[in-house]
């Protein structure tokens, strides 16, 4: 997270990691994977080779995708936000959408990128005290903590 600190420091715009950057390194790192496996350096760099040289692969790439993300994340922000409005603003029909393709989503098991975004991306809201809350997940934990919504305690048969 230092570096994540120092490099964001420099940048106009506040920008938090978030779940899609997590996502697109996720595949990233899967496709280096299935490509790197099997490659070969010479015999006495070998230890880096195959399976080895992903790790070593990604952190490079991701490197070069956090200082490029630096720049795109305000553009992106601005994107999730519009996508917001748009879902919210359809009413019905927006939580049609996103059940369709939800369910469409299951069958391969792709269900998760879809809730991720809505779940901390989309939507938002200002705090009292002037900060941003996106997503609805950490908008909802919060009012569980309500004595009036908590929980029951003990369950009595």
């Amino acid at each position: 997270m230092f570096i994540y600190t120092g490099i964001v420091g420099s940048s106009d715009h506040p920008i938090e990691p978030s779940v899609l950057v997590g996502c697109l390194i996720g595949v990233v790192s899967g496709y280096s994977y299935e490509r790197f496996k099997d490659f070969k350096l010479p015999e006495y760099i070998q230890f880096f080779g195959g399976p080895r040289f992903v790790p070593l692969f990604v952190s490079i790439l991701s490197l070069i995708f956090s200082i490029g993300m630096v720049g795109l994340a305000p553009h992106l922000e601005t994107g999730l936000i519009r996508l917001g409005h748009i879902v919210d603003s359809a009413g019905g029909f927006g939580v049609f959408l996103y059940g369709f393709l939800h369910r469409i989503l299951v069958v391969f098991g792709l269900h998760h990128l879809l809730n991720h975004v809505f779940w901390f991306q989309v939507g938002g809201y200002e705090t009292a005290g002037g900060g941003m809350v996106y997503g609805d997940l950490p908008r909802f934990l919060p009012a569980t903590r309500l004595p009036a919504l908590s929980w029951p305690v003990c369950i009595r048969r």
